[in-house]
């Protein structure tokens, strides 16, 4: 028997490696793969789990699946590892108008060095996961363009054609928040052009999202515990509306989210939202970088807290709080900010902000319509802000006035009295 450096058998490789052309698969961009791709995936799992390789060229897909509806599905009782030759050189087309392309119900699968096409042809959501312990690496996702109507309207068949859509498992509720674990997408470039989350990782827990440029709608944080997103760049698709410079959003009750390296050429970030009722926690922003000026936010709604270190806003760019109820243990440090806008939602005065900004610098802004203080209040409520060695290059800026409003400023230099 021969064995190779790492132990393994060649009869074993052998028997753990899949070549979709071996099962009739065929990347001349036009002949339909459903079946092919279904039968390398099912002998994979037959024979308890492996490699089901995809060789250079375009497969095209144009049939769904039972049970999930998508042209592939990896769903079987053992892990498969979906790999292409690389994501320029291996391409997985949907061509069916709204269908989808790849569903993950696998744990432990693979999907690496592919490009995963639902572009073209205006398919439906390009890679669907409701697992635990996936990878997803090294791959090109192209979401199809739909800028319909958000909140209304016509919505296409099977749903919102996200890029990509970690769904959680088929019981999670806001209310009652059940997880998969350990997901992980790295070193991807991603590409959608809807008005709603382009890339949606909902539910999940022990996850990891890093080294992913982004180029559409936002990035959906949607009750999530102790997930980490690392040197994520982001920016706007020009099809989308105002949904696409939102950047990500953390949806309530989320718990233990790291986000560090965050680089948006359009706004920082929502955590909560404007009428959210839900309180997240334990929410650190590391080391963001807002590149374009122009009035864009980092906006902070009900929250329990919430650190933002290292970080540089960029001209005209605010940290903007708008709970519907609380938001407490705020410390802003280290960080390069035009200044703070405290508003009430929908006219209605929260309930309470309690800020703390420690050693930040305080930078000129234009504004052509907003007020130009550098602490504004509007609506608020009781706001208690602490500000500390920090230095102050806004000589035009300062306090709006408000009531319930406290200002407590020392030790800052270059403050302009």
């Amino acid at each position: 028997m021969l064995v190779g450096v790492s132990g393994i058998s060649a009869a074993s490789a052998a028997a753990t490696y899949f070549n979709v052309t071996n099962y009739g698969a065929v990347g001349n961009g036009h002949t339909d793969n459903t079946a092919a791709f279904a039968a390398a995936i099912a002998a994979a799992d037959k024979a308890g789990g492996g490699e089901v390789y995809v060789p250079p060229g375009t497969y095209a897909f144009r049939e769904s699946l039972p049970r999930g509806g998508a042209s592939i599905q990896l769903n079987g009782t053992n892990p498969i590892s979906l790999i292409g030759a690389g994501r320029n050189t291996t391409s997985l087309v949907e061509q069916v108008k709204y269908q989808p392309l790849l569903l993950d119900l696998d744990n432990g699968s693979i999907v690496q060095h592919l490009s995963l096409n639902s572009l073209k042809y205006t398919g439906g959501r390009v890679l669907t996961v409701r697992a635990n312990d996936t990878l997803v690496q090294y791959d090109d996702i192209l979401g199809a363009n739909y800028v319909g109507p958000i909140g209304g309207g016509t919505a296409p068949p099977n749903g919102t054609p996200f890029a990509v859509y970690y769904s959680g498992p088929l019981d999670a509720q806001p209310t009652d928040p059940t997880y998969n674990v350990g997901n992980r997408v790295l070193d991807d470039s991603i590409y959608d052009g809807v008005n709603n989350d382009g890339f949606s990782f909902a539910f999940q827990e022990e996850g990891e999202i890093a080294n992913d440029s982004h180029l559409g709608s936002r990035l959906a944080l949607y009750v999530d515990k102790d997930v980490t997103v690392l040197d994520y760049t982001y920016t706007p698709n020009p099809l989308c509306t105002t949904v696409a410079e939102n950047g990500f959003w953390i949806t309530a009750p989320s718990d233990q989210i790291l986000i560090k390296n965050f680089v948006s050429s359009g706004a920082g970030g929502i955590i909560g939202g404007p009428s959210q009722t839900g309180m997240s926690y334990a929410i650190s922003i590391v080391g963001e970088r807002l590149t374009t000026s122009g009035n864009y936010r980092l906006a902070v709604g009900n929250v329990d807290g919430l650190t933002v270190s290292h970080s540089v806003f960029g001209p005209d760019n605010f940290l903007k709080f708008y709970p519907t109820t609380t938001a407490t243990g705020v410390v802003v440090s280290h960080t390069k900010l035009a200044g703070a806008m405290f508003l009430g939602t929908q006219g209605v005065p929260y309930a309470a902000v309690d800020v703390t900004f420690d050693d930040d610098r305080f930078t000129p802004f234009v504004f052509d319509s907003d007020p130009s203080a550098t602490f504004v209040l509007a609506t608020a409520g009781a706001t208690t802000v602490d500000i500390s060695s920090g230095s102050w290059d806004n000589k035009s800026g300062g306090f709006s006035s408000g009531i319930g409003a406290t200002y407590r400023v020392k030790d800052l230099a270059g403050y302009p009295g």
